[in-house]
């Protein structure tokens, strides 16, 4: 067989891989600080009511928020949804993550909308008995336009 032949051959087929092994490897770079917390992932799968405190104008603001959970091997995703404080529109995100070490979860949040400049971070602790998420949130508030801290409390609504 013409060598020209073979090296074309071995070129389509390490373009053909390449970009599968990139993604696999990627994919385990973003995630690889996150735990399997076995059984105690399935605690989070469901839908979660709650609220979220921050500051806004001096004042300490309490606004409803709710959340889907779903979870994989390591991967807990959702979306969630609030009424924003000070505009009151619907506010939708989505949020990925997993547990860093248990009973702590980290989760990065986005607005659902792309062209939205909303994002940060949520550190939540599962209580012992699975019922309960509590922590805090650092972000980027859209409306705001400024970042954002306060805490953060989900109920599991079964």
């Amino acid at each position: 067989m013409n060598p020209t032949v073979i090296a074309a051959i071995i070129a389509g087929i390490i373009a053909l891989i390449s970009p599968i092994i990139t993604l696999s490897v990627t994919r385990w770079l973003d995630h690889r600080d996150f735990k399997d917390p076995g059984s105690r992932r399935r605690t989070l799968v469901g839908k979660w009511k709650g609220t979220f405190t921050q500051v806004l104008d001096s004042k300490l603001v309490t606004t409803p928020i709710e959340i889907n959970l779903t979870a994989a091997k390591k991967i807990i995703e959702g979306e969630g949804e609030f009424k924003s404080p000070v505009t009151e529109e619907l506010r939708k995100f989505k949020v990925i993550g997993g547990f860093l070490e248990m009973p702590f979860a980290k989760l990065e949040y986005s607005n659902s909308d792309d062209l939205s400049l909303q994002f940060g971070t949520i550190i939540l602790m599962l209580s012992p008995d699975g019922r309960t998420l509590d922590g805090r949130f650092v972000g980027f508030g859209s409306t705001t336009k400024q970042i954002v801290v306060g805490e953060v409390t989900f109920c599991r609504t079964v």
